[in-house]
């Protein structure tokens, strides 16, 4: 079964705005560290090139780079969060960041691995679309290539069972402040739409709202997906089971510790993969 069309959320002005709001994940470098070493277990090894679809704030790549990897290729779709890259990495010439929607954007070139991480999977709501970013996934990986991916999906159903909304305690802009998020899920479209309420944690003066959602795939909808371009996938766990790091910090990470971390092999060459879909 396909979801449902649903109205597309601005994925950039979304992120733009999470480089600050989700400012103690862009800077734990414990948290980046422990799925890189994850990532880098599931592969068996330490690949020369990477290419790292949605890098955003670009947190994984200094402990790529410090494994050996030699060349990576990052597209990420909120120039915000590409700034910020840029400054972390202060003109490594290892690393090549790139403005782009991954929807649109042609691989020139092909990696021994593709690694989507932070639960960035999921954004693209339209079928037709979702089917876009899947082939620029494949189209970027050499034969018997691997890709690495954590996604929630269907982690997130104890989350929309619950009628209270989720709340952490972190700073915006520099000050400390109350991050609100109201979930709800529509069965029929497969999303889930979190609302963002945010507020001074001491006045409880309202700074900002902002609304993003999730398409939520069952596992056979993944699998069904990938393989359509030709990348097997497998399911060794979920995070918090296989990385030491989540376990211990669980009630902290929020949704990220509720994801699945999937391995996918590529089956075939490039020449092998379906047509892109059209873009409407």
């Amino acid at each position: 079964m396909r979801p449902q069309p649903v109205t597309q959320f601005d994925i950039p002005s979304h992120y733009d705005l999470m480089v600050e709001l989700d400012s103690d994940v862009h800077e734990d470098l414990e948290l980046s560290r422990s799925e890189v070493e994850l990532a880098l277990r599931l592969l068996g090894r330490v690949p020369e090139s990477v290419f790292l679809p949605c890098f955003g704030t670009g947190r994984h790549i200094p402990p790529l780079l410090e494994a050996g990897v030699k060349r990576i290729v990052g597209v990420d779709v909120s120039n915000a969060s590409v700034a910020k890259a840029v400054e972390r990495l202060r003109g490594d010439a290892r690393v090549e960041l790139i403005v782009a929607d991954l929807t649109k954007w042609n691989p020139k070139e092909q990696f021994e691995a593709v690694l989507l991480l932070g639960n960035s999977f999921g954004d693209v709501l339209d079928w037709s679309q979702l089917r876009r970013f899947v082939s620029a996934l494949s189209r970027s990986l050499k034969a018997d290539g691997l890709l690495i991916m954590d996604y929630i999906g269907q982690g997130y159903s104890h989350l929309y069972q619950g009628s209270d909304p989720l709340v952490w305690f972190s700073s915006y802009l520099g000050k400390p402040v109350k991050d609100s998020r109201k979930v709800c899920f529509c069965p029929d479209c497969q999303v889930l739409t979190i609302h963002i309420q945010v507020r001074d944690r001491d006045s409880g003066e309202h700074i900002l709202y902002d609304t993003y959602k999730k398409v939520v795939l069952a596992s056979g909808q993944v699998e069904r997906l990938f393989g359509e371009y030709l990348i097997g996938m497998t399911r060794p766990d979920m995070a918090c089971e296989i990385n030491p790091y989540y376990s211990g910090l669980e009630a902290n990470l929020g949704m990220l510790a509720c994801s699945t971390w999937w391995v996918g092999k590529k089956l075939g060459p490039v020449g092998t993969i379906p047509p892109i879909p059209p873009m409407f």
